[in-house]
């Protein structure tokens, strides 16, 4: 039985470094193009699988040689997989990173678009039997909801990251214990840039804990409690495209092996931070080990 469950999505990243994005109807020179295993649901879950956690990756793949190779890729860093295999191709995302570190991503969903809550009820018991449910939303919203009651009726712990954004049912979010939106998903989700103003909202919907990720800014905690602010390290920023995903993993993680709410999130805060000092998605991941030195080299 694995203790944390990651249900989601898995792409491969096709990823251009570049100057600047070129403007419409203009062609320009991209500096390297490289290729990374990725996917949120996958990240998570690598993240977790090398933070010592031996977590359960459920998702999708086509029969190609895509889809095996992200799966054996994630088997290497610790993840059992249970994957549906679809005659749909494997999906794929399309990176451009600029030089200030900021990424510009299209999906191809490609069998991660297949998951439905048949899918889901077909691995009921593996759910039911974990600790912790984390997801996102690059799997249809129809298999997130079935994914989060079983969960809830099981009495697991609901961690949601809300990406990509989009307008949610009430009987999703009041399942979720942990919600990790940024900034502008915490704006599609309420419809307003106030985030006192959006986390009441979402509270008052269900959820039990909002927690708004800030990237260098750290992250807000909001609850019954109030709202508590958190920091985040500095870093020189080489690519944030999987630090998200690496904070939700080590978030929880930490929640799995018994840390406090708050200590969790400065966990979560830190392996993100430590995660965009590195390109690519699942490649900018740090072991437990490696990260370890990270920490003690910031308390020095």
């Amino acid at each position: 039985m694995a203790e944390i469950v990651i249900v989601g999505s898995m792409n491969m990243d096709f990823v251009v470094n570049c100057y600047r994005l070129p403007e419409p109807g203009e062609t320009i020179s991209g500096k390297s193009f490289t290729r990374h295993s990725g996917g949120k649901g996958a990240n998570q879950a690598a993240a977790a699988g090398l933070l010592g956690a031996s977590p359960l990756f459920i998702g999708a793949r086509g029969a190609d040689d895509i889809g095996q190779t992200l799966e054996d890729n994630l088997n290497r860093q610790g993840v059992k997989t249970e994957l549906i295999t679809t005659d749909i191709e494997t999906g794929t995302a399309h990176i451009f990173v600029t030089d200030d570190g900021e990424n510009h991503i299209t999906i191809i969903p490609g069998a991660n678009g297949t998951l439905d809550s048949g899918d889901i009820c077909s691995v009921a018991e593996r759910i039911k039997d974990a600790e912790i449910l984390l997801f996102q939303l690059e799997i249809p919203l129809e298999a997130v909801t079935e994914a989060a009651r079983l969960a809830a009726e099981a009495g697991t712990t609901v961690i949601l990251d809300p990406a990509p954004a989009q307008k949610l049912p009430d009987e999703l979010l009041n399942r979720v214990d942990y919600l990790l939106p940024n900034k502008n998903e915490l704006e599609r989700l309420t419809g307003t840039t106030e985030i006192e103003e959006g986390c009441s909202q979402l509270l008052k919907r269900g959820v039990k804990n909002i927690i708004l990720t800030l990237g260098g800014n750290g992250a807000v905690l909001a609850n019954d409690k109030g709202i508590k602010n958190f920091t985040a390290p500095e870093i020189d920023v080489v690519d944030t495209t999987a630090a998200g995903d690496a904070l939700a993993g080590a978030f929880a993680v930490a929640l799995n092996k018994g840390f406090g709410l708050e200590e969790a999130i400065r966990e979560g805060i830190y392996y993100g931070s430590a995660a965009v000092s590195r390109p690519g998605a699942q490649s900018s991941l740090f072991t437990s080990e490696e990260f370890a030195e990270f920490l003690s080299s910031r308390s020095e």
